[in-house]
């Protein structure tokens, strides 16, 4: 008859790796050779570099070689950035002030020549035939 438990211990499920994540990933530059070191594309080697190092909390960077083999390092995130975060030039937030920046015609801007083709029509005129 099967018994009821008050509690149990239970361990972290983890899938047993292949690669030496910890090794790899302790901050050190690694030289991984295609063929060698890793039998999968270089795009699925890089994927399985990444979410080996966010599931430890760390940021890897790589560089693809020549050859097809692969130079990582591991290292902390950056922080105050959020993760998954990408710069976008404010997070995507928009401007975090309530008035609109003044926008310069780009002659002015650029310090080049003024351009009539190009200038916008007068506020109101929608520039169509008359």
């Amino acid at each position: 008859m099967p018994t009821r438990l008050e509690a149990w211990d239970w361990r972290p499920v983890r899938r047993a790796s292949i690669y030496a994540w910890d090794a790899y990933l302790d901050g050190g530059v690694w030289l991984l050779q295609n063929g060698e070191d890793f039998k999968v594309s270089v795009k699925t080697m890089q994927m399985y570099i990444g979410k080996a190092a966010k599931a430890r909390g760390l940021k890897a960077r790589m560089e693809v070689q020549n050859d097809g083999s692969i130079v990582i390092q591991a290292g902390p995130r950056m922080p105050g950035k959020p993760r998954g975060a990408k710069h976008r030039g404010g997070g995507g937030r928009g401007l975090q002030t309530s008035e609109a920046p003044e926008l310069k015609p780009l002659s002015e801007e650029w310090g080049g020549p003024r351009r009539p083709e190009l200038e916008l029509p007068p506020e109101g005129d929608l520039g169509g035939p008359k």
